[in-house]
């Protein structure tokens, strides 16, 4: 239903906006914008397979920092441009859990272009075509989304946490979905029992929130309405979606890294999720009571 309303929404903007005639002439350049990336990238993919995949499968070596170059050079191409703000803890060797809000597909090359980071994805992914074959090459985590693999989640993220310092640090993402990106969704507090385990078998090991802001489309404000050209949430096909976000212009995303905290022993799973959902949330000056509110609108 929401997937409905947000296409009609988006059918009108382009009708209302500037006009039937400008209204064609416009979607028209978008199409051919968005084709033309699209091509681009598949170019871009052929000249970075061979520096990302023979290292890796003829000799050994791992090609995770290939990866984040070609993850700079996406975001250049699709004329995304990120804007870092904080520090990252990670970058002086420190194992670092890191947290973020999800908002769409551009989350992964926006992120991993200015952090050395390992994903947590589900287990469906690596069998996708280009974008699994990626996650593989950066080490990613997957798991299926049952009961059955939750206890092996967080072993084998206890484990990636405790063995983790500069460049093998992982990022989840802990509302297991993406939202409409006016404000982060609940946190699932089972992805933060990992470095729960860690500090308590005496390893130091940080929690750093980050916040995920699309603020400008053509250096202009970005408001709701078109933040939903880039958001992909509800039932939307991806497919649709990609054509009409790569059809966009210049998009500029604010990362924000927040303070690290070290986790301490003691420390459980729900006052760390609660703890890392509020400064994330902190990005759009909200207060925890119209965060509540907001979610619920999302949801």
């Amino acid at each position: 239903m929401k997937f409905l309303e947000r296409s009609e929404r988006i059918r009108r903007y382009y009708s209302e906006s500037t006009g039937a005639r400008d209204s064609a002439e416009s979607v028209l350049f978008s199409r051919f914008l968005a084709w033309g990336r699209m091509l681009s990238l598949i170019i871009l993919g052929l000249i970075f397979v061979f520096p990302i995949v023979v290292p890796e499968l003829l000799m050994g070596r791992s090609s995770r920092w290939m990866v984040g170059k070609f993850a700079n050079c996406v975001c250049w191409l699709l004329g995304v441009k990120v804007d870092v703000c904080g520090k990252d803890a990670g970058a002086d060797g420190r194992r670092v859990l890191y947290v973020s809000n999800h908002v769409s597909y551009l989350d992964i090359c926006v992120l991993r272009s200015c952090s050395d980071v390992r994903f947590v994805a589900r287990g469906d992914m690596k069998s996708w075509p280009f974008f699994g074959l990626l996650s593989r090459f950066n080490e990613t985590l997957f798991f299926a989304r049952n009961g059955t693999e939750a206890k092996r989640q967080v072993e084998v993220l206890s484990e990636a946490i405790g063995s983790g310092g500069k460049g093998m640090n992982v990022l989840v993402f802990p509302e297991g979905t993406t939202g409409g990106g006016r404000c982060p969704l609940a946190f699932k507090t089972s992805l933060f029992q990992g470095v729960v385990e860690s500090a308590e078998e005496g390893r130091d090991v940080y929690l750093q929130p980050i916040s995920l802001h699309y603020r400008a489309l053509n250096n202009m404000s970005l408001t709701q309405f078109e933040r939903d050209f880039v958001a992909w949430v509800g039932d939307e096909g991806f497919y649709p979606h990609v054509e009409r976000c790569l059809g966009l212009g210049c998009i500029t995303v604010e990362v924000v890294f927040h303070d690290a905290r070290k986790v301490e022993k003691g420390d459980d799973r729900k006052f760390l999720a609660s703890w890392s959902e509020e400064r994330v949330g902190s990005v759009w000056g909200e207060t925890k009571e119209k965060l509540e509110v907001c979610k619920d609108e999302e949801s």
